[in-house]
């Protein structure tokens, strides 16, 4: 098998979702945005500082990220502002 280009597709370059900004994706997910400091109440990442990286609204919940390379997803319930 060889890789060849394709062909484009006749609907190539048509986008037909929606696209919502940052501020109306943070507006729904109110609890907590972008660049928070926040902690998990358990788990093994439990006591250890986070950020808040991404907000991923389908399902409700919020990457964090550990010490620049750990990261998981956590529902709002799961954490608990840094302080």
């Amino acid at each position: 098998m060889t890789n060849r280009p394709t062909a484009p597709r006749a609907d190539a370059g048509t986008w037909r979702g929606t696209c919502r900004t940052t501020t109306e994706i943070e507006d729904s997910m109110d609890e907590y945005a972008i660049g928070d400091g926040v902690r998990a109440k358990d788990g093994p990442m439990q006591h250890q500082y986070g950020t808040v990286v991404y907000l991923k609204e389908d399902d409700s919940t919020y990457l964090v990220r550990f010490a620049g390379t750990q990261q998981m997803y956590f529902r709002a319930e799961e954490l608990e502002p840094w302080a």
